[in-house]
């Protein structure tokens, strides 16, 4: 077992707020690439399996070399989720170095009582989020999702 003293105190609030909040919306950068998409729909099952309400959205085509992911038919553009900008949310963006890249308003949603929490490995993150967890240190997002999993929900592995 993971000893939690050891994780950083954006983590230890990140898997608070998974455990605690039901409703979830998943953003990622627009044209989206093979760790966006992983990411994505990594944390979406995750958050399935934890029985939490769980929308993805990309504002942007999806690529189609990427349609093999569980949940890739489950991406939807932000004009067709609805209630997005009227219903209090967590919203988690992921891979994404500056807010505007999502291609959605960030502020709408702030404005709607969303919580924004930018998760990125990105050296030239802008910390755009409510809360920043930003590790140029890591490869890839999906590798600090790895970490969160592995640390904190270890029976979803």
């Amino acid at each position: 077992m993971t000893d939690h003293n050891d994780i950083p105190a954006s983590w230890q609030e990140l898997a608070r707020i998974i455990k605690e909040e039901d409703y979830f919306l998943i953003i990622t950068h627009i044209f989206p690439d093979g760790d966006a998409m992983g990411s994505m729909t990594a944390l979406h099952k995750l958050l399935f399996l934890l029985g939490k309400e769980s929308r993805m959205t990309c504002s942007s085509e999806l690529p189609y070399q990427y349609r093999f992911l569980p949940g890739y038919e489950d991406i939807k553009s932000a004009d067709l989720i609805e209630g997005i900008f009227h219903n209090k949310r967590t919203c988690i963006v992921l891979d994404c170095a500056d807010g505007q890249r999502t291609g959605m308003d960030l502020e709408r949603l702030r404005q709607s009582g969303s919580l924004i929490i930018n998760i990125d490995h990105h050296k030239s993150n802008d910390l755009f989020g409510d809360i920043n967890i930003v590790d140029s240190d890591k490869a890839a997002t999906s590798q600090m999702l790895f970490d969160l999993i592995d640390g904190f929900f270890p029976d979803m592995i």
